[in-house]
């Protein structure tokens, strides 16, 4: 296709509406007996908005096109004029109407059979966009192989009479993928039972309905009458992974599990079921060492993960750990349990270098970090650090112990474990528990951050709250599991990371409110949600904004098991916080959504805020003086411009100190425990001399200077002066006369006066 074909196409359809359109149409703006008439008639004056749209398009061609082939940025405007345009925008019969239908049809005959089909089809699953149009133009085959596989299929139900053709446009992702499957399809009838479905309810269907379905166990549940069409249209993704595990369908013949009991299933439930070591467990009759099915039912993930585990296991075979007392495991205690390396600490006597199991089942979630840091577990072993005091680790401590270079400190001598205990802050050495109190992967923890982070969530609930209002909540939380949850299994592993993370904080049991904005975490991932899928406000592609959403899930339940280069320690998941993971989806998507803000406080920040700082305080307090009223203030003010070229900023450091102090101090306090008298605070102000603040030849203030009266009178001095000093082309008189024939005439005046000059 040839832009000047494009752009004929295009000018030919607005000539035909030209010509055509009504005395409304052609009605100016201002035209009140036209705007009267025109509301009473249910119509509007002057073009159409799809008309305007055509124009913008023409408009936005090359004037002249030539020979030139058509690039995909320059069809796709059009497709999506002519595709994605509502089918109610069209008012039947109208002239509008008729242009948009034959300008379609010509646009159509050249692109071809295969490749109007596959924009049709992606209309209709609502990915029609310019990524996927310019690979189709680029590649025609795409398009040959996107009507292939919605073709046959397709064909095969429309002809049966299962499907009609206006359906198709409703088709979601779940319908599709049942009517793929036979045995789905055996299941549609006229009229609904408890056994069958209509096709209207096969077009309504979810994800995880649609997947159930598509399960030949799950329909022997049905067909048999065990589980309802109305209980599979109801399912939860976790009911319906449940469902289709063999063992669980075997609980339900069995009597043992109600299929009440699967609905209502938790992800820390479900995932204890698929584990064939925790189903060895179940008994009627709870004891010390087994568990019954209404105790499964209840349990906690970190429960759950721990009974899954073969290490606990073993603990609970010994005695050593008892049912009770794992139902009733702490996120801190189970994370611990799993950690084979913790786990052979474990002793009936407590030491210095060992501990019991009622420790493990007080550990703090720092301790338990700790313990789990093999360097931190060398310190015990080599008695520089003891139980106790691991016990009693604040996190900053915690944080500070796994850093392997507060560690070789620790071995050198250069610092001590009482001074990771409670920091004594040595500004010579930096002691380790200072500069890296503040994790870049913990970082959303700062007070700072948290107040951008719940401002942030605000206006997302200023923007999309009234969406998630009643059932709205619930329903968008289905659509973004869904969404998780069908991403596939990929090479990294996040994608299943991911999963297990949408799994567990979309929980009615995940419980976190955050206190400043009010909102809590299942109203803030709906809110993302839907944040994401807004087309007009996304910053991006749908598919980009979504991979960044699955990489704060994959960063949020792997948080402690990644170091500061986000390397991954292969343990079992460790989570962040609710706080941080509620900071974390929104640092996450910064940069998506205009609505999305987060402010990093760390001293590297602050490090790097401070030129920015010293640079604007100096050219206010320069701004302040570049106004002279007299010669003599003129004359020190070049004298001080000259002065700050070449000594630097130091010059004037006195007079800006206390401002840049006030500044820093107010965004980063939250860094400095000791206040403004912090010996790392005070050691970066007085860094802040030293910044290479650059004046551009003192050209901010040159306008400025100019206008001043101590210039005027300093001018009007200048040319007093006898010309016999000077050479004609030098005298005072003959430069000021010439000072703004050009730029070379102005540096020479303001040369021989001594004033700031221009690049």
């Amino acid at each position: 296709m040839k832009q000047l074909q494009l752009k004929q196409w295009i000018q030919t359809a607005l000539d035909d509406y030209d010509e055509h359109k009504g005395w409304l149409r052609r009605a100016e703006p201002e035209n009140r007996i036209a705007n009267i008439i025109a509301h009473f008639m249910n119509r509007q004056t002057g073009d159409s908005l799809i008309m305007l749209r055509l124009r913008e398009i023409l408009e936005g061609l090359p004037a002249n096109p030539g020979e030139a082939d058509a690039s995909p940025d320059q069809i796709w405007p059009l497709i999506d004029c002519l595709y994605n345009t509502p089918e109610w925008v069209l008012s039947p019969d109208s002239l509008t109407a008729r242009i948009f239908l034959e300008l379609k049809r010509t646009l159509d005959a050249e692109l071809g059979d295969h490749t109007t089909q596959a924009i049709d089809i992606l209309r209709r699953a609502r990915i029609l966009d310019e990524e996927n149009i310019t690979l189709i133009l680029q590649y025609p085959q795409y398009a040959e192989s996107i009507t292939r596989v919605f073709r046959d299929w397709v064909r095969a139900l429309i002809a049966e009479g299962t499907l009609a053709m206006p359906q198709l446009p409703a088709l979601t992702y779940g319908a599709r993928h049942a009517l793929r499957n036979a045995g789905v399809r055996e299941l549609i009838t006229d009229v609904p039972t408890e056994r069958t479905l209509t096709i209207d309810q096969v077009l309504e269907l979810t994800y995880a309905a649609s997947y159930a379905l598509q399960d030949a166990g799950v329909r022997t549940l049905i067909t048999a009458g065990t589980l309802t069409m109305e209980q599979v249209l109801a399912l939860t993704h976790v009911a319906c992974l449940a469902l289709q595990n063999p063992e669980v369908r075997a609980f339900i013949t069995a009597g043992t599990l109600t299929i009440p009991q699967v609905l209502a299933l938790t992800g820390a439930a479900n995932f204890a079921l698929k584990d064939p070591g925790v189903r060895a467990l179940i008994t009627d009759v709870p004891t010390e060492r087994t568990l019954t099915m209404e105790q499964v039912l209840a349990l906690t993930y970190a429960a759950s993960n721990a009974l899954r585990n073969a290490g606990v296991s073993e603990l609970i075979t010994a005695g050593t750990l008892t049912m009770p007392q794992v139902l009733e495991l702490t996120n801190a205690a189970s994370h611990a349990l799993q950690d084979p390396e913790v786990r052979a600490l474990i002793t009936d006597v407590p030491t210095e270098r060992t501990l019991t199991i009622d420790q493990v089942l007080e550990l703090t979630d720092a301790a338990s970090y700790a313990l789990q840091d093999a360097g931190v577990r060398t310190l015990i072993t080599e008695g520089t650090l003891t139980m106790d005091q691991v016990l009693a680790l604040t996190y900053a401590a915690s944080f500070a112990l796994r850093d392997p270079d507060t560690q070789q400190m620790i071995r050198d001598g250069r610092i001590t474990i009482a001074e990771i205990l409670a920091p004594v802050y040595h500004h010579e050495h930096g002691v380790a528990a200072v500069a890296r109190d503040i994790n870049p992967g913990q970082s959303t923890h700062t007070a700072s951050v948290h107040r951008a982070v719940s401002e942030s969530a605000i206006r997302l609930a200023t923007r999309y709250g009234s969406m998630i209002e009643a059932p709205g909540l619930e329903n968008t939380i289905k659509r973004l599991r869904a969404q998780v949850l069908s991403l596939p299994d990929d090479e990294s592993g996040k994608n299943r990371v991911a999963k297990r993370c949408i799994e567990r904080i979309t929980e009615v049991d995940y419980i976190y409110t955050d206190d400043k904005s009010g909102i809590t975490t299942r109203q803030l991932l709906a809110l993302i949600f839907l944040a994401i899928s807004d087309n007009d406000q996304r910053i991006g592609s749908y598919e980009n904004a979504m991979a960044r959403f699955v990489q704060g899930l994959y960063e949020i339940q792997r948080g402690y098991n990644l170091n500061g280069d986000g390397e991954d320690n292969g343990k079992d998941d460790s989570p962040i916080c609710t706080g941080g993971t509620f900071n974390k989806l929104i640092a996450t998507l910064v940069g998506v959504h205009p609505d999305f803000e987060i402010r990093y406080i760390t001293r590297e920040t602050a490090a790097l805020k401070l030129p920015k700082v010293v640079q604007e305080e100096a050219m206010l307090y320069l701004s302040q003086l570049a106004n002279p009223q007299t010669i003599k203030d003129l004359l020190a003010f070049t004298k001080l411009i000259a002065e700050i070229k070449k000594d630097g900023v130091t010059v004037i450091y006195d007079k800006i100190k206390p401002k840049i102090t006030k500044r820093m101090f107010e965004e980063f306090k939250s860094l400095y425990r000791e206040g403004k008298a912090d010996a790392s605070f005070t050691g970066l102000i007085d860094a802040g001399e030293s910044v290479n603040t650059v004046l551009d030849n003192g050209s901010p203030f040159q306008k400025q200077v100019e206008q001043s009266k101590g210039y005027y009178e300093y001018c009007r001095q200048s040319l007093r002066q006898s010309a016999g000093f000077f050479s004609p082309q030098t005298s005072s008189e003959y430069l000021s006369e010439r000072r703004h024939d050009s730029p070379k005439a102005q540096q020479e005046h303001d040369k021989r006066f001594g004033l700031v000059l221009r690049r």
